[in-house]
């Protein structure tokens, strides 16, 4: 894997709005002998794509794709299989894969600074197609006082990048991404990079709080409330040390935990 750099990329339909090709400055998929970076697996066409390629094949696992696929069919000596999500990795490797971690990529193109007052609110996100995967159970029943954002979704991701996020964002002093397996990533590295400290089993960055019951989430959020209208600068300096910057390409040596 060592030095294994990739200029070409493919994303699964589902994944094509998070524009991983434009944050990786990848060109579209065109050459099957030449190294390729795969970002999803989610329909059955993406299996056969990476089954055809001749060359090296990175493939991301993004989520819930890990369980849609029969993964022997997968297990192929030129396919390695990375992610950044904690609960994949420790499911494909239960079920025979060698899935290694990698680290998150910086995803904005300019680092947001950090949010000058934390604000008084909790933000979490619950996806309006299937809120229930990505802890609304769990939401509803937290005994809290404080006033939710909830992000579900809708909002165009060129919209999000260019404003919305930090208008959603500069309200909350803590963040809320439940899920228990893998919803929400991108949210968690959102709120890590603007100073906001999320209660999470999805990632490990410096801003995650891991949590097992109620009770620990209640108390995260008694204890960063405690910062509302302060700047968590040093929390951004240290989630900014465990991401990694894009350079044109995908370069596996330079993401690998």
């Amino acid at each position: 894997m060592d030095g294994l750099r990739i200029y070409q990329g493919y994303e699964s339909g589902p994944m094509e709005k998070f524009r991983w090709l434009d944050n990786f400055s990848l060109t579209k998929y065109s050459n099957r002998n030449a190294p390729l970076v795969v970002f999803g697996c989610y329909r059955n066409y993406d299996v056969e794509v990476i089954k055809r390629h001749r060359g090296q094949v990175v493939l991301v696992w993004l989520g819930a794709d890990s369980k849609k696929r029969t993964l022997p069919e997968l297990n192929r000596p030129n396919i390695i299989h990375v992610t950044w999500l904690l609960e994949v990795q420790k499911y494909l490797v239960e079920g025979g894969l060698d899935c290694q971690l990698i680290k998150m990529p910086v995803r904005e193109l300019t680092p947001p600074k950090p949010i000058t007052k934390l604000g008084d609110k909790i933000y979490t996100y619950l996806n309006s197609f299937k809120p229930e995967y990505h802890g609304k159970d769990v939401v509803e029943n937290l005994n809290l006082k404080y006033e939710f954002i909830i992000g579900v979704g809708a909002i165009p991701i060129h919209k999000w990048l260019a404003g919305k996020a930090d208008e959603f964002y500069s309200q909350a002093f803590i963040g809320l991404a439940l899920s228990d397996y893998a919803g929400g990533a991108m949210s968690i590295l959102e709120m890590g990079v603007r100073g906001i400290k999320v209660v999470t089993n999805v990632v490990q960055l410096p801003n995650c709080v891991p949590w097992k019951t109620i009770e620990d989430i209640e108390e995260a959020i008694k204890v960063e409330s405690e910062k509302i209208g302060e700047s968590n600068n040093g929390l951004v300096k240290e989630v900014y040390e465990q991401l990694v910057e894009v350079e044109g390409c995908f370069d596996l040596n330079k993401m690998m935990v």
